[in-house]
């Protein structure tokens, strides 16, 4: 609900604006996208109370206003958002991705208001981008992103662009419900969410950015403070767990995340099925959020070497409570332009991913010991047709994920776009194995205005 209040209020401070004297006189560009969506599931669920609908249609539009002033200096720009699920109704959801005022002098700009950052150079994983939270209820990919208010001071010369942001009113991460596929089989109680900060959401963050060109080479640096956009989770007992004796609620109070992970050992022998354990402890326990103060320092460079593209993140974490946190993710991409004289370019991919936490040191991640391959594709065509498909496997456990992504142009004012993504073999101790059978194909149709 609190959620809701600060977006209706970011609404009525854009439409404020956009009816004020002082923009009356500035040029409007206006557009908006609809897309319809087709999901694919190839396998029945695994987990309880999961809906069996192998196809699950749903409808999605955003819309882009922007006004910018006679001289070009101030612009008021609104991205509102908004999806319609029949199937999962908490992913029926809306957002104002974006929803600012811009002005743009000589040596540095301001922004205030709500608005998407993207820091980064890889394909794989992106380490250093930490502004936004992620929009789950899209897509777990971590590709999607919610408006975050902020007020932005870009300062920038010869020597690079060095970008200052204050925020607050800290957007939480929403989930599908146990209806949804890409849901964990214990229930998430976004109700009982905890904060490190007594203020909550309005915790102020603050962050750093430093962008400059040396040579061949484009490199970045960053800090962030402030509440972690990733949530760690703990085991909470539900109402009914009172019912239940006194021992066994203290058994259920001290369970841990590593024991959630650990159950088909628990069960070895019994006769009980995983998603049978797992369904009738979700009527007692749930997982409540916890949003913890952390500082996060990154590094992205990225080199330019004709066809030849190399590319860096690095990050470390302090604040979630263990030990500190290093991740990185290098690689390249090496492109054949016109290959074999056929007219389209290949690219190909290459990237190893590490990340130092253990289930005691912070949030989930299923990319620590991974290996990323890909080739891309670009037609260069009329329509900008163009094919990226990929891997990940885990060279300690051999879990392996295969992605694909197409689109083509079929008319001026209509996109079709194709996502997969399949679970061959995952292994039983990699965290990803509660999706290992939500492999799915998406075909996406988008009509532009």
């Amino acid at each position: 609900m609190a959620q809701r209040h600060r977006l209706l209020a970011c609404t009525a401070l854009a439409a404020a604006l956009l009816a004020s004297p002082a923009v009356q006189a500035a040029s409007l560009d206006a557009g908006a996208e609809i897309w319809f969506d087709n999901r694919l599931f190839f396998q029945p669920p695994e987990w309880e109370g999961q809906t069996d609908a192998r196809l699950q249609p749903s409808i999605a539009a955003t819309a882009d206003l922007t006004l910018t002033s006679k001289a070009g200096h101030d612009t008021l720009r609104l991205v509102p958002f908004g999806r319609i699920d029949p199937y999962v109704t908490d992913r029926s959801h809306w957002d104002i991705r974006e929803g600012y005022y811009l002005h743009q002098d000589d040596g540095w700009d301001l922004l205030v208001g709500a608005s998407r950052v993207f820091w980064g150079v890889t394909e794989s994983r992106h380490l250093v981008n930490i502004i936004n939270q992620s929009d789950y209820l899209e897509d777990i990919d971590g590709e999607d992103y919610l408006g975050q208010p902020m007020v932005n001071l870009s300062i920038f010369g010869d020597w690079g662009t060095l970008d200052l942001f204050a925020m607050t009113g800290f957007r939480e991460r929403q989930f599908p419900n146990n209806a949804g596929r890409y849901s964990l089989p214990i229930s998430i109680d976004e109700g009982a969410a905890e904060f490190e900060s007594d203020l909550k959401h309005w915790q102020p963050d603050l962050a750093v950015h430093f962008r400059t060109t040396l040579d061949n080479w484009d490199f970045g640096l960053s800090h962030f403070y402030g509440t972690s956009r990733d949530p760690r989770f703990q085991v909470v007992l539900d109402p009914a767990a009172r019912f239940l004796p006194a021992s066994v609620q203290n058994q259920l109070k001290s369970l841990s995340i590593d024991d959630l992970n650990k159950v088909d050992d628990l069960l070895a022998g019994t006769g009980i099925s995983t998603p049978q354990a797992l369904h009738i402890a979700d009527s007692f326990i749930s997982l409540a959020p916890v949003y913890d103060i952390i500082n996060q320092s990154g590094i992205e460079a990225l080199g330019v070497y004709d066809d030849l593209l190399l590319k860096f993140e690095g990050v470390t974490i302090t604040g979630h409570g263990g030990d500190r946190i290093w991740s990185a993710v290098g690689g390249f991409e090496y492109t054949f332009t016109d290959f074999a004289s056929s007219g389209f370019d290949l690219g190909l991919l290459g990237e190893a991913i590490y990340d130092s936490r253990d289930l005691d040191d912070g949030p989930y991640t299923i990319f620590d010991n991974d290996i990323f391959a890909g080739v891309r594709l670009s037609f260069n065509d009329l329509d900008t047709t163009s094919v990226l498909v990929g891997g990940y496997v885990d060279w300690k456990l051999g879990t392996t994920i295969l992605t694909a992504e197409i689109e083509r142009r079929i008319f001026d004012n209509i996109k079709l776009s194709v996502e997969a993504r399949g679970y061959p073999y995952v292994s039983d101790q990699d965290p990803l194995a509660v999706f290992k059978q939500d492999s799915y194909v998406q075909v996406r149709l988008s009509f532009f205005f």
